[in-house]
C-alpha cells in the first residue's frame, strides 16, 4: 500500500514501545499490505511484524481472514503489535526460565 506518514508514526510509536517486554530486539520490520479487491466490502489489511531477538526469529501478523470486520489499517496494526507482544512475552518467560535452571 502507498505510505502514510501518520500510519508510519504509528508503526515507529508501536515497535518502539515492543521494548518494554524485551530489550534484546535486534530488528523490527512491519509490512502492511492492502490486497486488491474485486468486492464492494473494501480493503482488508495484512500487517505482518517480523522481529529478530537472539537465537529466534519472532513473526506475529494481522490475517485480515480471522477479522474481516476491520477494514482500518490502524486496527490491522494495533492487532498485530498485540500478537507480537504476546509473543515477545513468550519468549522473555522461556528465556528466564533457562537462566534459572542454568541452561
Amino acid at each position: 500500500m502507498e505510505s502514510s506518514d501518520a500510519l508510519e508514526r504509528e508503526i515507529r510509536t508501536r515497535a518502539v514501545e515492543l521494548e518494554k517486554y524485551c530489550e534484546d530486539i535486534t530488528r523490527c520490520r512491519v509490512v502492511v499490505e492492502s490486497p486488491s479487491s474485486h468486492h464492494r466490502q473494501g480493503q482488508h489489511y495484512h500487517v505482518r511484524v517480523e522481529l529478530s531477538v537472539p537465537g529466534q526469529e519472532i513473526i506475529a501478523d494481522h490475517d485480515p481472514k480471522q477479522h474481516a470486520e476491520q477494514m482500518d489499517p490502524y486496527l490491522a496494526v494495533r492487532d498485530a503489535f498485540h500478537h507480537a507482544e504476546r509473543e515477545l512475552r513468550k519468549y522473555t518467560a522461556k528465556v528466564k526460565a533457562q537462566l534459572h535452571h542454568g541452561r
